[in-house]
């Protein structure tokens, strides 16, 4: 255990050397250490609330580790000793909080080394470190902290200037320059809009300062993004075929969404009429006489190895809906098998089975084919599938909610900046 009462002592801070100290978090915000301290290792303040370090009377310390100060995520300052000029690779890697890096008048580090430090505005210079490439690593740090301001959302609509959106990330709306070629319910992935201002003082400090812009840049639906969703709401962990998968509810939202299997008018007239001249059409014999079960399968043999035989199993009718399958149900494999045996497959045996199987079923379907029920089955399939996606779309994306808002809001006369404000201060409440 650290000895919190004298700092001055420590030499080597190990991986997680401060892990599970303090145990009271809230009592202890800053850290001074001493010259005794040679080596930082990767990770050595992780779970730690410590919001200023101060390293500056560590004249001794040889060794700063990658991903240092990684996991120190209340670090707000860090005061370096004077001789630590260059700096690793991810030092300060995804520190959100970090503001200031000082002590030191720094002569190199990396574009990654500050890496997702969105907050960072100040750090110390070395007159001698070249202009030039102090603009293209900020610039570049800059850019990456730009990832975790992405959202991803649908386009309601523009305007003569702007265009607007509803973020499935967070619940809110946001907006951009005018999109052209750009239609209600395209999907987006939209990034922040910041304007950057590098500049330096005359005692070596360089000041970063980010001005945001309140606007999105948008990009088409082609290059649309799950990377930016807020999954943490909206996975379900369940099991299928024994393993534990993680589904997610907002993507396959989403998935409906793209294939537009949803209701919003009365195009349900034209599905339900549809069906009704397909079933009509529908020359039943003909599909019953069509269900088999086929197979097909390749063996590839390898001298000195294990052979391998490929195999599909496809059972079937060339038509097939939700009411078909209830009398004639389909089923689909593909297997891969490995070693030395050439029994693989079925036997002259096995097929004459699978065969009067099929028959049965053939005879199982002409008995309890109605033509009635097929119709009402597919209405009735409709109406709930249609019912449940609905709902899917208004509970993980709340689509019908923001068209609702923005349609009224749209008509206030307001645009722009002030348009999104009137809008997301009115759903605050609903989504805080």
């Amino acid at each position: 255990m650290f000895n919190y009462k004298d700092p001055a002592t420590v030499s080597n801070l190990t991986h997680n050397f401060f892990k599970d100290w303090p145990e009271d978090k809230s009592t202890f915000s800053t850290l001074k250490l001493g010259e005794k301290l040679y080596k930082i290792e990767s990770m050595a303040f992780s779970y730690t609330n410590i919001k200023v370090l101060d390293l500056s009377d560590c004249c001794n310390l040889r060794v700063l580790s990658e991903h240092a100060f990684q996991q120190c995520v209340y670090l707000e300052h860090v005061i370096l000793p004077k001789h630590i000029t260059r700096l690793p690779q991810y030092a300060f890697f995804g520190l959100k909080r970090l503001k200031t890096v000082t002590g030191s008048n720094l002569t190199d580090f990396y574009s990654d080394t500050f890496e997702g430090c969105n907050h960072l505005n100040k750090i110390q210079i070395d007159p001698s470190f070249d202009s030039d490439r102090i603009y293209k690593l900020l610039d570049m740090i800059l850019h990456y902290s730009e990832y975790d301001r992405g959202r991803t959302g649908i386009l309601l609509g523009s305007d003569d200037d702007f265009t607007y959106y509803w973020s499935f990330t967070d619940f809110r709306f946001y907006f951009s320059k005018k999109v052209d070629n750009s239609f209600p319910d395209d999907l987006v992935t939209f990034y922040h809009d910041f304007e950057n201002t590098i500049s330096f003082e005359n005692d070596g400090f360089c000041n970063i300062v980010r001005k945001s812009l309140f606007d999105y840049k948008a990009v088409s639906v082609k290059d649309f993004s799950y990377s930016f969703l807020n999954r943490k709401y909206f996975d379900e962990i369940c099991k299928h075929n024994g393993k534990i998968i993680v589904k997610n509810k907002q993507t396959e939202a989403i998935e409906i969404l793209r294939k537009k299997d949803y209701c919003e008018t009365d195009d349900y007239k034209n599905v339900i009429s549809q069906y009704i001249e397909t079933v009509l059409d529908l020359d039943i014999e003909k599909l019953i006489n069509s269900y088999r079960t086929t197979y097909d399968g390749e063996l590839i043999t390898k001298v000195g190895g294990d052979d391998t035989y490929y195999e599909t199993i496809n059972r079937g009718s060339f038509y097939s809906d939700p009411y078909i399958e209830t009398i004639l149900p389909g089923y689909y494999s593909y297997e891969r098998q490995t070693g030395y045996t050439s029994n693989w497959g079925p036997s002259a045996i096995d097929l004459k089975h699978i065969e009067a199987r099929d028959d049965k079923q053939k005879e199982f379907a002409r008995a309890n084919y109605n033509r009635e029920k097929h119709i009402q089955y597919l209405i009735d399939y409709y109406y709930e599938n249609i019912y449940e996606n609905n709902k899917a779309l208004e509970t993980y994306l709340r689509i019908r909610f923001a068209k609702a808002i923005y349609n009224i809001f749209e008509k206030s006369g307001c645009s722009g900046v002030d348009l999104i404000k009137k809008m997301n201060s009115f759903i605050l409440p609903v989504f805080p």
